[in-house]
């Protein structure tokens, strides 16, 4: 069985059910590893928006899509917002200009490898 060290739930509740069991709301949840083994914050994906009273770590990327899937928009938002501004900070701190091209690894997925996307970095 996966365990975390790590749950999520309404604030303020004495106690936080396993969720899955009987809860048929979907998520998507995007995440990305430097090789230096840095994990970058994660996308969670709704369908719609998330939970009332649900608190997130502040720096998830938390998103909705109209669909809960990962999609060309989604991870333009999320290269924006959480992967350009990361890249930058590495570049920074290596002291490689800001034109150095990095490195990244997708799975076959289109939405993570369409040519629109591919532009942005």
């Amino acid at each position: 069985a996966v365990v975390s060290t790590q749950s999520t739930g309404v604030q303020g509740e004495k106690q936080v059910g396993i969720t899955g069991l009987d809860d048929k709301r979907q998520i998507t949840v995007l995440l990305l590893a430097a090789q230096s083994g840095h994990l970058l914050p994660p996308q969670l994906l709704y369908e719609e928006r998330p939970w009332r009273g649900v608190v997130f770590p502040s720096d998830w990327h938390v998103h909705h899509s109209g669909t809960h899937c990962s999609n060309a928009e989604t991870m333009k938002v999320y290269v924006h917002e959480v992967l350009i501004p990361y890249l930058a900070l590495v570049k920074e701190k290596l002291g490689h200009p800001a034109t150095t091209k990095p490195l990244l690894i997708f799975d076959v997925y289109m939405a993570h490898r369409n040519e629109a996307l591919l532009q942005l970095i």
